[in-house]
């Protein structure tokens, strides 16, 4: 009778215990379970490589073995942002990691080196507080040189020639600028000395970049970087640093190369600037405005791909101009009426078709292969559409409320796919993923196969 008395006490007690496991390493992976939320989806720049970012780890896939495990765990905080960069590298908080060799490098925690294009440079800066100086170093020779800038500030846009001889570095006030200023200088990288001071007359630097052929560079500013007209630009030589041109009735902040590099456009108030190896002149067109006639404020100039034409949107219609006569400074050859005002338009790869985007949650094809070009399809209820590079595919949002991700074909007008408001599109436009019932979804978007992934700890 003892006996089952202490036994029945200690049943008793024992049910107002906590649980205990036996392996504290299942208990950990219980509550990191629990814990693991889906977070964000992320594509390298090449498409290769699907980032699934959870709370707790970023999970990387091969986009070519979807059906194969995870390639690799890599576990982050929790306030830690995760991004790739254009050379393929995944940032994590203050990491750099090369996916391909599972190595990672520390960032500096203030101002993380900018790279050349070919990589070749990396420019990096400090402030002691009376000057930022900046060093460039070579990566092959593993020289650096200093650039003692007589500036102090942030550094900004740092912008190397196309021959990478000649950088252009953007800057916070200098001595001999008003007050508060936003400048630049050209330097030679080679020598490492100040060619000249590129001064601006508004107080916001928006642009800096050099023409193709390394002859000229292009910078714009504002006093008010949120307004959309009345920026001012100014046009250098690309060596010495001379001003060549300004404009401070520029009403667009857009400037656009042709494909070979000989020509750029510019929008201003009167019409557009068109550069060869100088100012060749405006190509202007006059729009009658009740009982009087005003220049066009022609907006997000394009060249086609075989640099030939240059287009320029104005309210519904986009303009045509045929290079080989634009000295001529003449009327447009063709003007295509979209009905609906212009937000955008795209050009495919062959300059074939265009791609018109209105304020109407609608995306017009023109057939550009005909002397008169003609619409072939009208995709309707679909916002910032995006053409795929063939143009046989158009990526865009349903309107408001519901916002779906769309994809549709162009040839049909049919909608391929219908997929959740935070569905990523990848590079090649092979894949879409998103989170789903805490799995990761990925539809193969020619196969119209979903792949099912299991990134969360505890999800497989």
């Amino acid at each position: 009778m003892a006996q089952f008395i202490v036994l029945s006490v200690l049943l008793f007690w024992a049910a107002f215990l906590p649980p205990t496991y036996p392996n504290p390493q299942a208990l950990q992976q219980v509550a990191l379970a629990d814990s693991d939320t889906p977070r964000d989806v992320l594509w390298s720049p090449d498409g290769k490589t699907l980032a699934a970012v959870t709370s707790l780890e970023v999970v990387l896939y091969d986009a070519d073995q979807l059906d194969a495990a995870e390639t690799q765990r890599i576990p982050h905080l929790i306030d830690e942002t995760v991004s790739f960069e254009a050379d393929g590298r995944l940032r994590i908080g203050n990491a750099l990691w090369n996916i391909q060799q599972g190595t990672s490098e520390a960032i500096p925690e203030k101002n993380p080196p900018q790279r050349s294009p070919s990589g070749q440079f990396e420019v990096s800066s400090t402030d002691d507080g009376q000057q930022t100086v900046v060093e460039i170093s070579d990566t092959q020779t593993k020289s650096v040189t200093e650039l003692m800038t007589g500036s102090s500030g942030k550094l900004g846009q740092v912008v190397f020639s196309p021959d990478e001889q000649f950088i252009v570095l953007q800057l916070g006030s200098v001595p001999d600028v008003a007050h508060g200023f936003e400048s630049a200088q050209l330097w030679d990288v080679g020598s490492g000395t100040m060619v000249a001071t590129l001064r601006q007359s508004a107080k916001y630097m928006e642009l800096i970049a050099f023409h193709p052929n390394g002859r000229f560079i292009v910078t714009i500013s504002s006093s008010d970087p949120d307004a959309a007209f009345l920026h001012s630009i100014r046009v250098w030589n690309g060596q010495i640093g001379d001003l060549l041109f300004a404009n401070d009735e520029m009403v667009y902040p857009s400037v656009v190369f042709s494909p070979d590099g000989r020509l750029m456009a510019y929008p201003v108030t009167e019409g557009l600037m068109l550069w060869r190896d100088h100012l060749i002149g405006t190509l202007s067109l006059l729009i009658p405005e009740g009982d009087y006639e005003v220049y066009a404020g022609l907006n997000m100039p394009l060249f086609s791909p075989d640099g030939k034409f240059l287009f320029a949107s104005y309210g519904t219609q986009i303009y045509v101009w045929d290079n080989a006569s634009a000295q001529q400074l003449g009327k447009p050859k063709i003007v295509l009426d979209n009905t609906d005002y212009v937000v955008n338009y795209f050009l495919s790869e062959q300059g074939t078709q265009l791609i018109v985007q209105t304020d109407n949650a609608n995306v017009r094809i023109w057939d550009l292969t005909k002397q008169n070009p003609e619409m072939t399809q009208i995709l309707y209820d679909v916002t910032q559409g995006q053409p795929s590079p063939d143009s046989k595919y158009v990526w865009g949002y349903s309107p408001y409320p519901s916002n779906d991700r769309l994809l549709f074909d162009t040839t049909s007008g049919e909608i391929l796919q219908k997929l959740p408001t935070a569905t990523q599109l990848d590079p090649n436009w092979k894949y879409a993923a998103y989170w789903a019932d805490g799995a990761l979804k990925v539809v193969d978007l020619t196969s119209n196969v979903t792949y099912d992934l299991k990134p969360l700890i505890g999800g497989s």
